[in-house]
C-alpha cells in the first residue's frame, strides 16, 4: 500500500508542471475577460474649465493683442502725418500714393488680426464668466463657527495661506477645513482674469477703434476706385461691418450713460445758479459779510465752470463719437 502511495505522489508530481502549463493560459484568458473594478470617479461640483490653462491662454492673447494695438495706432498716425505732408505740399503726390499703398496694406493685415484677438479675448472672458458663477454658486454658505472669532484664530490663518498656496499650485481645493476661505480665493483668481482682460481690451476703446476703422474703410475706397480684387474687399468690408454693428451696440449704452451724466451735470449748474443769486441778494441786504462773500461766490463761480467744462466734453465726445460711427457706415453703404 506504501508503495503504491509512493507511486501516486511521483506521478503527481511528474504531471504537475504539465497541469500548471495547462491550467495557466486558461485561467490567463479568465483573468482577461475578468472585469476590472474601474478607478472611483473624482466627485467635482462643477465642469471646469483649468484656470492655470485660460489663464496662460489669455496672457499669449493680452501680449499679441497689445502689440497689435500698438501697431495699429502707429499706422494710424503714420497716415495722418502723411495726409499733412500731402496737404502742406512737402511730398508730391506719387510719393503720397506709394507710401499710402504700403501703409494700408500693413494696416488692414494689423487690423484684421486685432479682430480676431479682440473676439478671442471677449470669448476667453465669457469662459471665465461662467466659471466664475459655478464657482459662486458652489461656495458654501459660512456657519456661525466659520464667522465667529475663536482662540484658534491663529490657526485658521494658518490654513487659509496653505489653502491659498493650493490653489495657486493646483486647480483643486484640497483643504476641506477651510473650504470656505479656498472657494474664496477661487473666486478671486476668475475675477482677477476677467479683470485682466478689461484692462487689455480697453488698450483700444471704442471710440478709437472707430476712428481707424473709419480710416481704414476710406484706404479701402481709394484702393477700390483704383482697382482691386472684390474678394479681398468684400472680406474686407464685412470685418469691419461686424466691427461696426457691435460697437454700434456698446455705443448706445455709452451714451445713454454720457447723456444722463449731462442731465445730472445741468441740476448740478441749475443748483449752483440758484445758490449764487441768493448769495448775491443776501450780500446785498447786508446779511453775509464782504470776505465771506468773496470767498463763497469765487467757490460757486469755480464749481459752475467745472460742470460747464464737463458738460462740453460730454456732449463733444457724443458728437465726435456719433459722427464716426455716421462716416463709418456711410463708406460701407457702397460695398452692401
Amino acid at each position: 500500500m506504501a508503495s503504491i502511495l509512493r507511486r501516486v505522489v511521483r506521478k503527481s508530481k511528474s504531471s504537475s508542471p504539465q497541469t500548471q502549463r495547462t491550467i495557466l493560459p486558461v485561467q490567463k484568458r479568465l483573468d482577461e475577460i475578468k472585469p476590472v473594478p474601474q478607478e472611483k470617479e473624482k466627485s467635482v461640483s462643477v465642469a471646469e474649465v483649468s484656470i492655470k490653462e485660460l489663464e496662460n491662454v489669455v496672457d499669449n492673447y493680452i501680449s499679441e493683442f497689445r502689440s497689435k494695438v500698438k501697431r495699429v495706432k502707429e499706422i494710424s498716425l503714420s497716415l495722418e502725418e502723411l495726409l499733412k505732408l500731402l496737404k502742406t505740399g512737402e511730398i508730391p503726390e506719387t510719393a503720397y500714393n506709394l507710401i499710402m499703398d504700403e501703409l494700408g496694406t500693413q494696416l488692414s493685415i494689423t487690423i484684421e488680426e486685432v479682430f480676431r484677438l479682440r473676439e478671442s479675448l471677449e470669448i476667453a472672458k465669457a469662459k471665465a464668466k461662467l466659471e466664475w458663477a459655478k464657482e459662486k454658486v458652489s461656495t458654501p454658505i459660512p456657519t456661525a463657527s466659520t464667522i465667529e472669532t475663536s482662540p484658534s484664530q491663529k490657526l485658521e490663518d494658518l490654513k487659509y495661506v496653505r489653502a491659498y498656496s493650493d490653489v495657486i499650485q493646483s486647480d483643486y481645493f484640497a483643504d476641506e477645513a477651510s473650504r470656505v476661505k479656498v472657494y474664496s480665493l477661487g473666486l478671486q483668481r476668475w475675477e482677477y482674469l476677467i479683470s485682466k482682460i478689461d484692462i487689455a481690451l480697453s488698450d483700444l476703446p471704442i471710440e478709437d477703434e472707430t476712428g481707424i476703422i473709419e480710416q481704414y474703410l476710406s484706404i479701402l475706397k481709394r484702393k477700390n476706385n483704383v482697382g482691386s480684387k472684390a474678394t479681398e474687399f468684400e472680406k474686407a468690408i464685412s470685418l469691419c461691418q461686424q466691427r461696426l454693428d457691435t460697437i454700434s451696440e456698446q455705443w448706445t449704452l455709452i451714451r445713454r450713460n454720457k447723456i444722463e451724466k449731462i442731465m445730472n451735470l445741468e441740476l448740478e449748474g441749475s443748483r449752483i445758479n440758484d445758490e449764487i443769486k441768493e448769495l448775491e441778494v443776501r450780500y446785498a441786504v447786508g446779511e453775509v459779510p464782504q470776505q465771506l462773500y468773496e470767498v463763497k461766490i469765487s467757490s460757486l463761480q469755480t464749481n459752475l465752470k467745472r460742470v460747464e467744462r464737463e458738460k462740453a466734453q460730454l456732449r463733444s465726445s457724443i458728437d465726435d463719437m456719433d459722427m464716426k460711427i455716421f462716416r463709418s457706415s456711410e463708406l460701407t453703404k457702397g460695398y452692401a
